[in-house]
């Protein structure tokens, strides 16, 4: 599986500014600023939410009641996503 390590330092970027207490608006500033955009229009709130909440960033994928873990590459640390994961239960 081919990682897009473009995309990836987004989403690493995005994990990494929620779980040091970054309000999900101000990282949607932040990545307007320097010019990213998600499929060509700048991030939305719903977008920015979905990637926090995407399992596949560490490698895991469920299929009904299957989970698979070789299916894609793992991107961002387990610890990490695990912070941010607490974090977002709590909001």
């Amino acid at each position: 599986m081919y990682v897009d390590e473009e995309n990836a330092k987004v989403v690493r970027f995005i994990y990494e500014q929620y779980s040091a207490g970054v309000y999900v608006p101000d990282i949607i500033c932040k990545l307007n600023e320097k010019g990213v955009l998600h499929n060509g229009k700048p991030f939305a709130l719903n977008t920015v939410y979905a990637i926090l909440r995407n399992e596949r960033y560490i490698g895991i994928s469920r299929v009904r009641d299957e989970v698979y873990t070789n299916l894609y590459p793992q991107i961002i640390p387990t610890d990490l996503y695990e912070k941010v994961r607490k974090k977002l239960l709590c909001n």
